[in-house]
């Protein structure tokens, strides 16, 4: 259930989430607390308007894409949905997202995120099965795949009262503060597309995951590639409205006192003198002092965690910064790094970049394969608040930390050979 102020519904538009509306509430008071600060005002209004914007993308999207049934969801590169959505029609934007997902590595990439969801992690290799299927441009198996995965998931997330998706009306499917609730989202395609009924057999080929018709084979045509495609984006609909509602369920953080206020007052004033005394910086294996470089030793002692397959060790390092700080989970990195060995490394340069950033620069061997890498790290604590580097009171954390986002894989280097 949610929390009271959490509750689950549709909202008529973007602006009507409570992030959006919470975001800009603080903007106006910031710029009423900027009367002092006249400086501040530029950035204030350019944060104001990037606000807007991706509100105004994502009603724009639902506009468009959302007359044929499709749903926004977080897994979305906004500058990519933001070109998509500037297409003339709705048939070009809409095969422009097939196209999009159809990319190399996309649903890949996607699909990270899902192997750290209990009940999603389980039905993994079922969801991999899905996927090489569909790149092999196989749909009829794949979209019958990906509905008993959905409908699994969904089952699982109430041990007291299971219901799988097919079970559930729209009102089950609204969610508190995520873009699939919009009311042209996630609900109304499930009450209007996926539970709709079909009692008579019809061989009219159909673009919509009808999962009634296509479960009980009363559609026979279905097997395309807008269904198939439908079917991943369906999918990521269902992860993100379970997590929002996990996410309504937890009780909010509570109100901060003036004493947490002057705190954050006085530690903010310390960033901005860290900051102003920061500097680039560039050090190599023949600086003196290299490997007490607190990016090195970061670095140094991941590669040999990835060495020894030791692959708790590596979570350690892989932490994605928000607002939990936690790890990654071993099992999930596993699967991300169980296709790559690597028989040695040596580390070269050390670029500070930025504040919070360094680029480290390496030789791996990987799979047989020497490999000059360029590896991004971020500098943050153990809540996930990026710091500058020269304060302490952080660590460094891989980011990205796939191995795919710095390694060619084998089969791409047997490809190119």
């Amino acid at each position: 259930m949610p929390t009271p102020g959490r509750e689950h519904t549709r909202y008529a538009s973007a602006f009507d989430l409570p992030t959006v509306i919470e975001i800009r509430q603080q903007i106006r008071g910031m710029k009423a607390l900027s009367l002092l600060k006249p400086s501040t005002r530029p950035q204030l209004r350019e944060l104001e308007a990037e606000v807007v914007r991706l509100a105004s993308l994502i009603d724009r999207f639902y506009d468009g894409l959302g007359t044929r049934n499709w749903i926004y969801t977080d897994d979305f590169n906004v500058s990519r949905i933001n070109a998509i959505c500037d297409l003339p029609s709705v048939d070009e934007q809409e095969q422009a997202l097939i196209a999009l997902y159809r990319e190399p590595g996309t649903l890949s990439f996607m699909l990270r995120r899902l192997r750290s969801r209990p009940g999603m992690r389980e039905r993994m290799a079922l969801i991999e099965t899905a996927l090489k299927d569909y790149q092999a441009d196989r749909y009829a198996g794949m979209i019958h795949v990906l509905i008993s995965v959905m409908d699994g998931f969904v089952n699982d997330l109430d041990a007291a009262r299971r219901r799988g998706l097919h079970a559930r009306d729209g009102d089950d499917m609204t969610a508190w503060d995520s873009v699939v609730s919009h009311h042209k989202g996630l609900a109304r395609v499930h009450e209007t597309v996926f539970r709709k009924p079909f009692y008579k057999l019809s061989t009219d080929e159909v673009f919509d995951l009808y999962r009634h018709g296509v479960v009980h084979g009363n559609l026979t045509s279905y097997a395309n590639v807008v269904v198939a495609t439908k079917a991943w984006n369906y999918l990521f609909a269902v992860a993100d409205w379970a997590k929002a509602r996990e996410l309504a369920a937890k009780e909010p953080e509570p109100e901060p006192t003036w004493g947490d206020v002057l705190r954050k007052t006085a530690q903010l004033g310390l960033d901005k003198k860290a900051l102003a005394a920061w500097e680039k910086r560039e050090v190599s294996a023949e600086t003196e002092g290299f490997e007490l470089e607190t990016a090195y030793a970061a670095c140094a002692e991941l590669l040999t965690q990835w060495q020894r397959r030791n692959y708790g060790g590596m979570a350690q390092h892989l932490a994605f910064p928000g607002s939990s700080g936690s790890h990654r989970k071993p099992g999930e990195v596993k699967d991300l790094y169980k296709e790559f060995s690597l028989a040695s490394f040596t580390i070269h340069r050390i670029r500070i970049e930025a504040a919070a950033v360094a680029k480290v620069e390496a030789d791996l061997e990987v799979n047989g394969s020497h490999q000059a890498v360029t590896m991004r790290w971020i500098y943050h604590d153990d809540q996930g608040q990026t710091l500058v580097e020269s304060q302490g009171g952080g660590r460094w954390y891989l980011a990205p930390y796939g191995p795919t986002t710095f390694v060619t894989p084998r089969s791409e280097l047997q490809d190119a050979q």
